[in-house]
């Protein structure tokens, strides 16, 4: 019997000088991990907030970027539509006859100074 009981005993020796060593050497490691995953999930959260702001940024910058692009579309057909109106008006200019005797040139150039004359005094 006190063979048994110190074979126990050296065996519970045994087991706790194991577990003793083994969380000697793995508790540093272990607490390392710890704060390596804390570090690593702050890391991902800052990460996660920047990129929701670059994401949000995108969005407005999409949004600002359709909104010219309506305007400039709008101004383009006003353009279109006040050019039209000077293209008719010129053309009409130069389907007058020119006065007899006289060069095409200069009765084509006193009829648009005529034109402008007009238009701006209009306005």
């Amino acid at each position: 019997m006190a063979r048994a009981f110190a074979g126990l005993a050296i065996v519970a020796g045994l087991i706790g000088a194991g577990w003793y060593m083994a969380s000697r050497h793995y508790t540093p490691l272990l607490d390392a991990a710890k704060a390596e995953a804390v570090r690593l999930g702050d890391a991902n959260q800052s990460l996660a907030a920047s990129i929701k702001k670059q994401n949000q940024s995108i969005a407005d910058l999409q949004a600002s970027a359709k909104k010219r692009e309506q305007a400039a579309r709008q101004a383009l057909e006003s353009a279109r539509g006040a050019a039209e109106k000077d293209f008719i008006s010129a053309g009409s200019i130069m389907l007058q006859k020119a006065p007899v005797g006289a060069e095409k040139c200069d009765a084509a150039r006193d009829a648009f100074a005529a034109e402008l004359l007009a238009e701006r005094g209009a306005k």
